[in-house]
């Protein structure tokens, strides 16, 4: 890891600190919020024409993926 990105990580560790648990739940919020409309993005770039029924069940199943491929790393190690 380079020395920017020490750097970096620690004040985002440090901002997060500072923050009240209130303040640290509704980041969290914010951030999943913008990780499925990125998500939901690039499925609607990679299938164009996909109604938006069909990008929720693209991004629930890339979702389940994700679980899956979580749980399985947290068991082997």
């Amino acid at each position: 890891m380079s020395a920017q990105m020490d750097s970096s990580t620690r004040e985002q560790i440090d901002r997060a600190r500072r923050m009240t648990p209130d303040a640290r739940f509704r980041e969290g919020l914010a951030l999943c919020d913008r990780t499925f409309r990125l998500m939901q993005d690039g499925i609607r770039h990679q299938f164009p024409h996909a109604t938006p029924e069909e990008v929720l069940r693209i991004l629930r199943q890339r979702l389940a993926i994700i679980r899956a491929m979580e749980a399985k790393r947290q068991s082997s190690g």
